[in-house]
């Protein structure tokens, strides 16, 4: 049997880690649930899936309201580094306000937004990466509209909630045929 690497936390909030040896990762994770621990992350052998995290992250409603005042004030024509400034300084988040100020910092340091955006997948995935090249690529970004991309953010978010249902859909029926 494989032996896989987790992390979590106890029902106290304390982050936990450990080795498991197990028939399958979704034998290792209900193993874990019954021990009262939220698992993270689940590792075989270099490989790394990633549970759907609750709480403290960067969640597409932070990424939807970035995006649409990001959009208006470049529509009204303020210098892009001083947009991520401003939405940095504002951000609530904490951790999505560090993402934002980097991504300033790497703008100011002479990187473009995609690239800087793309150091942040925890923020900004491949497909939005992609959206800001393609506006980038048509010359679009100095007049960057706001409903254009709010569509393609409705689509990011549209695709995003599809793989959600579908990935606890399927570790629902996995459980039921362990059962």
């Amino acid at each position: 049997m494989p032996s896989y690497e987790w992390k979590g936390r106890d029902r106290s909030g304390v982050a936990q880690t450990g080795v498991l040896i197990g028939d399958s990762k979704d034998a290792v994770i209900a193993a874990l649930r019954r021990q009262q621990i939220v698992v993270t992350t689940v590792k075989e052998k270099g490989k790394e899936i990633a549970l759907p995290k609750f709480g403290g992250g960067i969640g597409s409603k932070d990424i939807a309201v970035f995006t649409r005042q990001f959009s208006v004030m470049i529509d009204a024509g303020l210098p892009l580094v001083q947009c991520l400034d401003i939405l940095g300084q504002q951000q609530d988040n904490k951790s999505f306000q560090k993402v934002i100020l980097q991504v300033r910092q790497d703008v100011e340091g002479g990187s473009s937004l995609a690239e800087a955006m793309r150091k942040h997948p925890q923020a900004f995935d491949d497909l939005y990466v992609n959206i800001v090249v393609g506006f980038r690529l048509a010359g679009l970004l100095h007049g960057l509209s706001a409903g254009r991309l709010q569509l393609n953010l409705h689509a990011i978010l549209f695709i995003r909630i599809g793989k959600l249902v579908l990935n606890l859909l399927e570790r629902h029926l996995t459980l039921l045929t362990l059962s």
